[in-house]
């Protein structure tokens, strides 16, 4: 028995295994990021993700601004996707700029695909 705990001790500091974080529009960020518990966040998911983990978005559009401070590996990215491969169900990240505000895009759109 002291074995095993040992064992799962040392596993736990270096993760093998991917995580999938979900995000809902009416997630909440002290969940757990689960399916059935999403956070409500990106920034939230950013914060936990490891290399090789997912970011899944349920539908809905997200109107938020975030600052992704972390890094995958070139074998094991962190990735940011809808939850659904079904366009009507894709979500839409909204950073919310505004004519005025000084923010604008440098020639990109993400849409419906995979960003790393």
């Amino acid at each position: 028995m002291l074995v095993r705990v040992v064992l799962m001790i040392v596993m736990s500091g270096s993760r093998a295994f991917a995580v999938d974080y979900f995000i809902a529009t009416d997630g909440h960020d002290g969940q757990l990021g689960t399916q059935s518990q999403p956070f409500a966040t990106i920034a939230r998911a950013i914060e936990v993700a490891q290399p090789g983990d997912r970011v899944l978005l349920f539908a809905g559009v997200y109107r938020q601004n975030t600052d992704i401070r972390v890094s995958g590996a070139p074998e094991r990215p962190i990735t940011i996707t809808s939850r659904s491969q079904d366009p009507a169900q894709f979500a839409v990240i909204d950073g919310g700029a505004s004519p005025g505000s000084g923010l604008h895009n440098e020639g990109f759109h993400l849409q419906g695909a995979a960003w790393i």
